[in-house]
């Protein structure tokens, strides 16, 4: 009898926790989780969210997205259709009870690519069809944390169809840094924007028209690299040459339809000399009369250079000071921003200048 009831003694408490567990809506089994994939997405594009919970036997599901918007689905897929964090709500429903997780999804905006969240970079893009002048941006298509690509509607009719494929590795192991590469499925011309978030760092690439081909940027974005990795050795201080008596020399390069002079294909080369203290001056030579005489350049941002898109006649564009070092030395092309200067797109098409650093 004294055997009985201290079992039932020992009993008792174990009783109590599972009724307080079963009132209190608790659960036995295992803790609820979920995935999202893409684990970046963007505005207007589909997100799967999907049950990984581990140890439950549900009954029913309950999601809540965090824009207002829920469902009763094991897997649904949602689309937000504004960009922003959203708090998104799984509540699995056992035979023990409920357990419920909740987790952040960083919405970006529809022409945002949001790639390596760890170190956050936003890349975009704008497109030009060569043929006819007409431009557009491009929509993001992401697919996971590393890599993405971007459809270009206003110019294909097809928001769905990808054109350009774009990754951003982590290569802080190897050489300190990230690592930008962006491959052609489209032949018409486009400019990538790769922005790192932490710090608002900013570089652009540049694709041709009439091509398909790629890039690549293996020294595109410095960080502290990790201990063990190989740092990318900093180019050694170059001995500059000396300045000429008359200081800053003042180089203009006339603009005008379609051409850059010096830079382009008719005047040739722009040749600037390593150690030599310049002052750039982007001078728009078209007349009034001529249509669309706003042109632009783009800039060279492995040379630090900035860009205008509005040099007009009476509105120069001036770098007042850029020297070239000696590690610097080799070609950079250049092009005009403007989708239709001189009004004919298929001369403006070879409006690209060279800069060559001897």
């Amino acid at each position: 009898m004294r055997l009985r009831r201290w079992i039932l003694r020992g009993l008792l408490p174990v009783a109590a926790a599972f009724l307080a567990i079963a009132v209190l809506g608790g659960s036995l089994e295992g803790p609820a989780s979920f995935s999202v994939l893409p684990v970046n997405p963007a505005a207007n594009q589909g997100v799967l969210f999907t049950d990984t919970s581990t140890g439950l036997s549900p009954t029913g599901w309950f999601w809540e997205f965090g824009d207002g918007q829920s469902s009763a689905s094991p897997a649904p897929s949602h689309v937000y259709s504004n960009p922003g964090n959203y708090t998104a709500r799984l509540r699995v429903t056992t035979s023990s009870g409920t357990v419920e997780t909740t987790r952040l999804v960083d919405v970006s905006a529809e022409g945002t690519l949001r790639l390596n969240a760890a170190h956050s970079f936003d890349v975009a893009l704008f497109a030009r069809d060569q043929r006819t002048g007409n431009t557009g941006e491009g929509k993001a298509i992401p697919q996971n944390d590393i890599f993405g690509y971007f459809a270009i509607p206003a110019l294909t009719s097809n928001p769905d169809n990808p054109e350009v494929f774009v990754k951003v590795l982590d290569g802080t192991v190897i050489n300190g840094q990230f690592w930008v590469f962006y491959g052609g499925l489209t032949d018409l011309e486009y400019t990538l924007t790769v922005k790192e978030n932490q710090t608002g760092r900013v570089k652009t690439y540049q694709k041709a028209g009439g091509s398909a081909c790629g890039g690549f940027d293996t020294s595109g974005f410095n960080v502290t690299a990790p201990p063990g990795a190989t740092a990318t050795p900093t180019p050694p201080a170059p001995t500059p040459t000396p300045t000429p008596p008359s200081g800053t020399q003042t180089v203009t390069i006339n603009v005008k339809a379609w051409d850059f002079s010096p830079g382009g294909p008719v005047s040739g080369p722009l040749i600037l000399k390593a150690g030599t203290n310049y002052r750039l001056v982007f001078h728009n030579v078209d007349s009034a009369g001529t249509p669309n005489p706003v042109h632009g350049f783009s800039g060279i941002s492995d040379l630090g250079l900035p860009g205008s898109n509005d040099i007009s006649p009476g509105n120069d564009f001036v770098i007042p000071s850029f020297t070239p070092q000696p590690f610097q030395g080799g070609t950079h092309p250049f092009v005009c921003t403007q989708n239709s200067c001189g009004g004919d797109p298929e001369q403006h098409a070879g409006m690209i200048g060279n800069l060559i650093i001897e």
